[in-house]
């Protein structure tokens, strides 16, 4: 409070003159409703008593411009918690209602935490979703989003594999098998590179034991550490899908592609797409390459 005192002209005495500072204003907080209304951001002059249930507690608008309690507070509002997801109270989190989905935004919704209980659809349970490739779940056909690579069926041991949807071209795309005039792992059809069924055993092999420059089975793997040369079954059960493989633009010409399986010391596995016809190849002679991976 202050006091101003003046000299008034022709009065000949002093008069009191009486200033009050601007009154104090508490502002509503982002949840707050005035009679079935959203009030946020509203203000009240000092002295306003209201009831804050988010707190369960009266408060007066001090002088100061803060909300001032007269009661005892209760209990504070509890938290949520969800999948190992902490949420606070009035704090909202997106959930989901699956782990892992093509289109993880498809199947989210955010849900705010009140005092202990998450609002929302239960059904969003999980606090986390990876996106999969439609090609991990897909049936055959199915082209992978992340590389083009197309699921061609199953392989050894169940395992899902892709086909790539073009030939290799590098270094002009004929390679040579190599190792010509040396039986690779002796004449044994049970361990690679002589499997007929697992490319990526006689691909490791080939490339950790192998005698000379295996071309082909290189050129698959500089695709990646999943990539391999297919083993001869491999090719033939891609043959044996190709109504269903469009997308792979699998070759109509009577060219011969390598498999990774050893035939003998001089030759390896070779097959056509034209008619599915499988022979045997001089490992020295450079010939096409098309790359599965897993």
């Amino acid at each position: 409070m202050k006091q101003l005192r003046a000299c008034i002209w022709g009065m000949g005495a002093l008069v009191v003159m009486t200033a009050t500072a601007a009154q104090a204003e508490c502002t509503y907080p982002g949840t707050a409703v005035c009679n079935g209304r959203a009030c946020s951001g509203e203000t009240r002059p000092a002295g306003t008593i209201i009831y804050n249930k988010d707190w369960d507690v009266i408060q007066r608008c001090g002088e100061d411009g803060s909300w001032q309690a007269l009661e005892a507070i209760g209990a504070a509002p509890s938290d949520c918690s969800l999948d190992g997801q902490a949420v606070s109270h009035l704090a909202s989190y997106t959930f989901y209602s699956a782990e892992d989905d093509e289109s993880c935004a498809s199947i989210s919704q955010t849900r705010m935490c009140r005092d202990g209980t998450l609002d929302g659809d239960p059904s969003y349970q999980y606090a986390d979703c990876q996106t999969v490739d439609p090609c991990e779940t897909g049936p055959i056909g199915t082209v992978c989003t992340s590389d083009g690579a197309v699921f061609a069926g199953l392989t050894v041991d169940n395992a899902r594999m892709y086909v790539a949807d073009a030939d290799e071209t590098a270094n002009g795309g004929a390679y040579e098998y190599g190792g010509y005039g040396t039986d690779l792992n002796g004449d044994n059809a049970a361990v690679a590179p002589e499997l007929l069924d697992d490319g990526l055993a006689n691909t490791n092999w080939l490339l950790a034991n192998g005698t000379g420059d295996h071309e082909a089975a290189q050129v698959c793997r500089n695709r990646g550490p999943d990539w391999y040369l297919p083993a001869i079954d491999e090719l033939g059960d891609i043959y044996d899908r190709r109504a269903q493989l469009g997308a792979a633009n699998l070759p109509t010409s009577t060219s011969w592609y390598w498999s990774s399986s050893e035939g003998s010391g001089n030759g390896a596995r070779i097959q056509r797409f034209s008619d599915g016809d499988q022979f045997s190849r001089g490992k020295s002679s450079p010939t096409l390459v098309r790359c599965v991976r897993r």
